[in-house]
């Protein structure tokens, strides 16, 4: 799990931005620029991912770990290639030496962050956080930073919480969206005011 601190790896080129990804781009209120540095891009290719979005994990060197896709149906929500391992999302643009962190849930919720202006992370659901693996990793990159959990606000939500207390203690903090709430749609309700009251947590 490469962690390290790289700059912005833009892999796609305008090619890629096609209508459909411009349509998701407008309906999660992500910047194309984001969009291009994270890779997104909708499968044209493959049998078993047509017509999806493809979520790529990407190397702090530009390559690519693995490709997560966005169904667009409620179950699956989700499908990770055959063998996926487990990893940290956009780690590219979080060095083990930051101050804070700020932990999201999953990779749009990350990448709202991102073009906020947070160092964010997220993770490929928010039962991975108890996974002994990150429990060790998270703690040894993290444990000098400032924690705050920025996870859904519902039971599972609070159940990443409770698992990053148990990584780094009860110095964790929680960010609460409204009930129901993840990140993006918190931002889709009122981008000025959310952005407001994250700046609040910077002091």
């Amino acid at each position: 799990m490469d962690m390290s601190t790289t700059s912005e790896t833009a892999l796609p080129t305008d090619s890629f931005f096609t209508d459909e990804l411009a349509r998701f781009a407008e309906e999660r209120g992500l910047e194309h620029h984001i969009i291009e540095a994270a890779g997104l891009y909708y499968d044209t290719e493959s049998l078993a991912y047509r017509g999806m979005l493809a979520i790529p994990y990407q190397k702090r060197n530009g390559g690519v770990w693995q490709t997560r896709y966005k169904t667009g149906h409620d179950k699956p929500k989700y499908l990770d290639e055959p063998g996926a391992n487990l990893h940290l999302y956009n780690p590219q643009h979080l060095g083990p030496h930051s101050p804070v962190v700020w932990w999201c849930e999953g990779e749009i919720d990350t990448l709202v962050m991102w073009q906020l202006g947070f160092p964010a992370i997220g993770m490929s659901g928010n039962t991975k956080y108890g996974h002994a693996l990150f429990q060790q990793a998270l703690v040894y990159l993290f444990r000098e930073a400032r924690q705050v959990c920025i996870t859904d606000n519902d039971d599972a939500g609070e159940v990443a919480h409770q698992d990053l207390i148990k990584a780094f203690g009860p110095k964790v903090e929680r960010y609460t969206l409204d009930p129901g709430f993840d990140v993006n749609d918190q931002y889709l309700q009122d981008p000025e005011l959310f952005k407001k009251e994250l700046d609040a947590w910077r002091k």
